[in-house]
């Protein structure tokens, strides 16, 4: 199972959108796919149609049977729910800011998700987390759990700030607690043709981290079907799979697969 980290400490890049909608283009492309939302604000889970309060399993649930040294594995898989589209989600709710601080101070704090996610590596062929912004011991737990990081940048404002310091942490993480890890690459978000910031941003990143790592050719357009659609309950495929937006994430899944090299479970 390849498992992605969708990550960047700053907020509104696009994350959420991106787990989703990548999640729900490599099902269209006949690969098993698990989406876990691993973020306190609960926004994938939300946005395929799941309320917080809604659903009795869930992350949160059993991370506390980890932590209290009882079997989680029941817990875990009655937390996957089976969406619509083909894709499985294990949800969150707000409570998962709570258990921050009890992880925090629990032996081997890091490896909580990766014996959550150890259950299923032969069930999919990807998993996606959708992680928290910031670098705390959430997404350290998604870093340590993955195999690669995928990470959104928006093209505007400062959205170079920060890059250095989520670099720097998975480095750290690739030394002492993942071997595996890897920068799956950086995806361009919100991008406006034409426009003189678009054209910064992505040029500056380029130069300075293409001979480190892989820049996704795939960019992701500004478009307001993207906000429009986080209220539905489903993803771009369900109604508007032909537009722009959702074209991107199917390049984007498409550039995902050949880096990964991977073939669809069916077909092995």
């Amino acid at each position: 199972m390849n498992t992605i980290a969708i990550i960047n400490q700053k907020g509104g890049v696009g994350k959420t959108t991106t787990t989703v909608n990548l999640g729900a283009a490599l099902v269209k492309r006949g690969y098993k796919a698990l989406l876990v939302d691993f973020d306190p604000q609960a926004n994938a889970t939300t946005h395929l149609g799941y309320q917080e309060k809604e659903t009795h399993y869930n992350i949160n649930g059993a991370l506390e049977d980890l932590m209290d040294n009882k079997d989680y594995t029941d817990t875990i898989r009655k937390s996957v729910l089976h969406h619509e589209e083909g894709i499985d989600v294990i949800p969150c709710s707000i409570e998962l800011a709570a258990l921050e601080y009890r992880m925090q101070s629990s032996i081997a704090s890091e490896y909580k998700l990766k014996s959550l996610l150890k259950i299923f590596e032969n069930d999919y062929d990807y998993c996606l987390i959708d992680c928290q912004p910031s670098l705390n011991v959430l997404p350290v737990n998604a870093m340590t759990a993955a195999n690669h990081l995928l990470i959104p940048v928006q093209t505007q404002g400062l959205a170079v700030k920060g890059l250095m310091d989520l670099l720097t942490t998975a480095a750290g993480v690739k030394t002492y607690l993942n071997g595996d890890l890897n920068i799956l690459g950086i995806l361009f978000t919100f991008a406006e043709a034409h426009t003189l910031q678009t054209k910064n941003v992505i040029d500056a990143v380029t130069a300075n981290y293409q001979d480190e790592m892989h820049i996704f050719k795939s960019i992701i357009p500004k478009a307001v079907v993207g906000g429009t659609t986080a209220m539905t309950g489903h993803s771009l495929f369900y109604k508007n799979g032909s537009c722009l937006l959702a074209q991107k994430y199917m390049e984007l899944a498409d550039e995902v697969i050949e880096l990964t090299k991977t073939k669809p479970m069916e077909e092995l």
